[in-house]
């Protein structure tokens, strides 16, 4: 059996931080239900964070030939950016890093 540590024994309390959750995409409703071709945009601002880090999640569905609905997700933790295809297995299209 693991043991772990207790507080008492060196481990930080934890500290309140705040919390937001949001679905970006859901299998369950589909990629056609609802508004599918709408983007969606989430940085510190619209969720009431300090901007001292520059984040976003940016949700987009694209359109023409191969590509018609498909719909691709940036995640930017402001090193680094991953590019998802969600409605395509959630394979990794690109990684970036830097500018």
């Amino acid at each position: 059996m693991t043991q772990f540590p207790s507080r008492q024994e060196g481990l930080a309390k934890p500290t309140a931080t705040a919390q937001w959750r949001s679905t970006v995409i859901n299998a369950t409703r589909g990629a056609t239900s609802g508004d599918a071709d709408a983007s969606v945009r989430i940085t510190p601002a619209t969720v009431g964070l300090p901007g001292d880090v520059p984040w976003s999640v940016f949700k987009r569905t694209l359109h023409g030939g191969r590509q018609q609905g498909v719909e691709l997700i940036t995640i930017d933790n402001g090193n680094m950016q991953i590019d998802i295809i969600a409605s395509r297995g959630m394979g990794v299209l690109e990684v970036r890093r830097g500018d």
